[in-house]
């Protein structure tokens, strides 16, 4: 029962009903570690003031609290903040290419509400009154510190929805503030549902027992037959067995497994 209200919390971060049910359960279990757990939800379900935790060097060394241990495994993930709001982690910052690896896994264990790239910004336009924008990364950019701050990948920038300016491949806000909640969501949807984050990408297949990519050595990336995949790309697939201009895969879900790693290692 503890497991399935959980999962409700995460699914549904902004209900407090299913967070309260946790908080009862947990006070019903009558361990010293859960009753506290317990009273802290229901203080910061009362409060609201968000709790920001640095990650960084060796402050968790010597966990003491319920808190304390989630924090340790977020900072294994690569986190470098995090933030409990309403007894739970809300938020996280950290690195784009860690995101890209750990967000789905992050997703799933936490009701995260907002995500920030410690490695990214938005950077003023010069081509439109210095507004607030983010980029399209040039192609053979990653996902490392060694770009622009205002880079992303073409599978996060192409989800955004700021006021784009194709000539410019940029994206422009009113304030830094609502480009980087826009961000957030992208990567929040990222995370919760990678797949659909492929855009126009799926493995052909009549149903989940095969599926298989093919490829193309056309240059662009978008083609026609979303199960179509540039060469370039292709060389990067590890996963399944060979077959002529195709790769064949047990289940959808393992040839999109194999797509996204290929994908961090061409875009980031």
């Amino acid at each position: 029962m503890l497991e399935a209200i959980y999962r409700e919390i995460v699914a549904d971060p902004a209900d407090d009903l299913a967070r309260l049910a946790y908080a009862d359960l947990l006070e019903e279990m009558g361990g010293d570690e859960d009753s506290w757990r317990a009273e802290f939800i229901r203080a910061q379900l009362v409060t609201r003031k968000p709790i920001v935790r640095n990650l960084a060097g060796g402050s968790l060394c010597r966990p003491r609290t319920p808190q304390e241990f989630v924090l340790i495994d977020l900072a294994k993930h690569g986190c470098s903040s995090a933030t409990f709001t309403r007894g739970f982690v809300s938020a996280v910052a950290l690195p784009l290419d860690t995101w890209l690896t750990h967000g789905v896994a992050l997703t799933a264990a936490h009701p995260l509400e907002h995500v920030e790239l410690s490695n990214r910004g938005p950077a003023p336009s010069r081509h439109w009154n210095n507004k607030p924008c983010w980029c399209q990364s040039p192609p053979g950019y990653d996902a490392s510190n060694n770009v622009p701050a205002e880079c992303l990948p073409r599978i996060l920038y192409s989800r955004l929805n700021g006021e784009r300016r194709a000539f410019t491949e940029s994206t422009t806000y009113d304030s830094n503030a609502i480009a980087i909640a826009d961000l957030s969501r992208v990567l929040l949807e990222w995370g919760r549902d990678p797949i659909a984050a492929l855009r126009d990408r799926c493995p052909a297949g009549p149903d989940n027992l095969h599926a298989r990519w093919r490829w193309s050595n056309a240059a662009s990336f978008k083609m026609d037959r979303p199960s179509f995949l540039t060469e370039y790309v292709r060389q990067r697939l590890i996963g399944g067995n060979r077959d002529g201009n195709s790769r064949i895969y047990a289940s959808r879900e393992e040839a999109v497994a194999d797509l996204l790693q290929a994908i961090r290692e061409v875009e980031g």
